[in-house]
């Protein structure tokens, strides 16, 4: 504890961005009592306040109290009293903090407070912080050198490893890996300057593929520094619950769904799920994404990490992606009836949002050894339409390639998997795997009804109208007869191909007077 304006912590490095958050400390600091900055460990909450605090001009004699939560076991009113401001820095661990603040607040009329940590006080008069990761352009192929050099998160990386490896700059050579390394991170600059560490020895591209095979894509290695220390009492401070759906989290790529969640981490509680959900949201362990029809979170990479390694170390990992392997069909199941009904567009956005995970779960499960093609031939079956709608069938065909490798004893994982990669394999432009997998189809023994579609499927794409039409009405009248067991498409998508084929033959009564009035509802 310090009550010398000069023993706030230095500042050895330069302080990059933050500008907005800068103005929105100023403002609330010059009108209110009570500040707390909260957001997920690493972030920045510390170095935020204190550049504020020496970059703010103070009145001589100006006193402020400085304490270090994680190195204290808690401030003393006495010296608080003695203060106009008390700097209660990474509180998370001091015991009853909130109580203590309120208490100190109503004894001391002139003294203001700025606290960092987690989780909020939820006292009265408490203005909120929250500080997020720095921005990064999520800009996918657009690497323009400029535009890169300006992001906050690049500036970050760019500056600390040039101060540990003289002569480090941005290049076109380096520029989609410093990005993808900036990605890995999540923005979090206390990941940033782990890595900015690791390149004082190494290159940009080596770096990424070590950190992106050692973190299985999800999250980035950290040395036993700041940033995973804070991490790690996180964990630790979490209920036994609660870490194990943070372990469950840590497992999902991308945003994820509350269902998806609760599935991988096994509770069928839905109030519990809630419950704990919102301690991670308010822990700031979580994230929420927000859409106009939906609520999601994501996990910050530092966190992935901590959960990664504890999934790692008690052998929870398989069971975790055998669970959201199981789900991710129910969900595709429900989403390959819904793509061709009035809800296309809804089942486009919520599969879109799920699609790292969905991928990810997908390469998984083909990794392992002696791996069951059944429920990845099931997911890419059912999300045929997505795959064509997102410019995907490549990916597809590619995935199911592996699952058609091992698919020898699983007659019928085989069968669905050849009537797919034919159906894409039109959309794709490649007639010849598309007959080919046909012709394969014929000697599995499918239906002829799914023949009769994939032939229809053929002839559109090459332009044999007439051909296209008589086999899609062939297709059509057994659809009507549906038997259960089938590997044919749902009754609603015969319906779509057999309206697009007549509009395309100008056959509008047809288009008019069939599929369209029986489309299934």
């Amino acid at each position: 504890m310090h009550s010398m304006w000069d023993a706030l912590p230095d500042e050895r490095t330069s302080f990059i961005g933050r500008r907005d958050e800068l103005a929105a400390l100023k403002s609330a600091a010059s009108s209110h009592r009570l500040i707390t900055v909260i957001g997920a460990p690493g972030v920045g909450k510390s170095r935020l306040v204190i550049h504020h605090l020496r970059a703010a001009r103070r009145p001589p004699g100006f006193r402020l109290t400085y304490v270090n939560g994680s190195a204290s076991s808690g401030p003393r009113p006495t010296s608080a009293t003695e203060s106009e401001l008390l700097v209660v820095d990474d509180a998370d661990d001091i015991d009853d903090i909130p109580a203590w603040v309120d208490e100190t607040l109503t004894a001391n009329a002139d003294l203001r407070i700025i606290v960092t940590r987690q989780r909020r006080l939820a006292v009265a008069g408490e203005v909120l912080l929250p500080l997020g990761p720095l921005p990064f352009t999520r800009r996918g192929s657009d690497l323009a050198l400029p535009a890169l050099a300006r992001d906050p998160a690049v500036r970050l990386l760019l500056e600390r490893a040039s101060a540990s490896a003289p002569g480090f700059a941005l290049s076109e050579g380096n520029a989609r890996d410093v990005w993808e390394l900036c990605a890995l991170t999540d923005g979090v600059p206390g990941a940033i300057e782990a890595v900015a560490t690791a390149l004082r020895a190494h290159s940009p591209a080596r770096v990424r593929d070590v950190y992106e095979a050692a973190g299985q894509g999800r999250a980035v290695p950290l040395s036993e520094g700041g940033v995973s220390r804070a991490v790690a009492r996180a964990f630790a401070r979490c209920t036994p619950d609660a870490r194990a759906l943070w372990c469950a989290a840590a497992t999902l790529r991308g945003s994820f769904g509350l269902d998806l969640v609760a599935a991988t981490g096994g509770f069928a509680d839905t109030l519990k799920i809630l419950d704990l959900v919102t301690e991670l949201v308010d822990d700031c362990i979580l994230e929420v994404v927000r859409f106009d029809d939906d609520v999601r979170y994501r996990m910050l990479s530092p966190l992935r990490t901590r959960g990664m390694r504890a999934v790692a170390s008690d052998g929870s990992l398989p069971l975790l992606r055998a669970r959201t392997l199981a789900k991710l069909v129910d969900v595709a199941a429900e989403a390959g009836r819904e793509l061709f009904s009035e809800n296309q567009a809804r089942w486009f956005d919520r599969i879109g949002r799920d699609q790292e995970t969905i991928l990810d779960a997908i390469r998984s499960h083909l990794e392992q050894d002696d791996a069951d093609p059944e429920p990845v031939m099931l997911i890419l079956s059912d999300l045929r339409m997505f795959w064509i709608a997102q410019s995907e069938v490549t990916t597809a065909l590619h995935l199911l390639a592996r699952v058609l490798e091992g698919s020898a004893g699983h007659p019928h994982t085989r069968r669905r998997a050849l009537w797919t990669q034919a159906y894409l394999a039109v959309f794709a432009g490649q007639s010849a795997l598309a007959r080919q997998s046909v012709a394969d189809c014929r000697r599995a023994d499918t239906s002829q009804r799914d023949l009769d579609f994939l032939d229809a499927l053929i002839a559109l794409d090459m332009g044999a109208h007439d051909e296209a039409w008589d086999a899609i009405r062939k297709a059509l009248d057994a659809a009507l007869l549906f038997e259960p067991g089938r590997v044919a498409p749902v009754v609603g998508e015969v319906f779509y191909y057999a309206a697009l084929i007549a509009l395309v033959r100008a056959d509008y009564e047809c288009f008019r007077a069939g599929a369209p009035c029986r489309w299934p509802r």
